[in-house]
C-alpha cells in the first residue's frame, strides 16, 4: 500500500466574488449620484422679477361634531342645511374658489358616522376638496 507524501491543506477559504460584486455596485452608484449632483450645480442666470404673485391664503373653517352628531361652526350650533348656507356665504366672499377653501373637521369619537358622511357629501357637492379630519393619538 502506497501512501501519498503530499499533505492536503484543510484551511478554510472564502470567495471574493460577492465582495467584488458589491464594489462594482458601489462604483456604479457613486458615478450615478455624482452625475445628478453636477446637473443640480450647473450655473444658470435666472430671470428676475420686481414683484411676484402672492399665493392666496386658503380660508380655513373648523367644523365640530359632538357625540350626538350636532354641528358647531365658530361656536354656533347649526343644522346641516344651515352649515351649508354658512359655507356658501364664505365661498361667495372668497370669489367662489373652492380650491382656496380648507375645512378642518373635528368629530367626537362617539359621533355616529351618518352625520359625518352627509356633511362630507355636501362639501363635495360645493366643490370643497380639502377636508382634513382631526384625530389624536391617545
Amino acid at each position: 500500500m502506497k501512501l501519498s507524501k503530499t499533505k492536503r491543506s484543510h484551511s478554510l477559504g472564502f470567495s471574493m466574488t460577492p465582495m467584488i460584486d458589491i464594489v462594482f455596485l458601489l462604483i456604479v452608484f457613486f458615478l450615478t449620484v455624482s452625475q445628478f449632483s453636477r446637473d443640480v450645480q450647473h450655473p444658470l442666470s435666472l430671470a428676475q422679477v420686481a414683484q411676484g404673485a402672492v399665493a392666496p391664503v386658503p380660508t380655513e373653517v373648523t367644523i365640530n361634531l359632538d357625540e350626538d352628531g350636532i354641528i358647531f361652526v365658530s361656536g354656533e350650533q347649526l343644522t346641516l342645511p344651515g352649515t351649508i348656507r354658512r359655507l356658501q356665504q364664505e365661498l361667495a366672499r372668497n370669489g367662489d374658489d373652492a380650491l382656496r377653501f380648507r375645512i378642518e373637521l373635528r368629530c367626537d369619537r362617539r359621533c355616529p358616522t351618518d352625520p359625518v358622511n352627509q356633511l362630507i357629501d355636501r362639501l363635495a357637492d360645493l366643490g370643497i376638496r380639502q377636508v382634513f379630519v382631526s384625530v389624536t393619538d391617545r
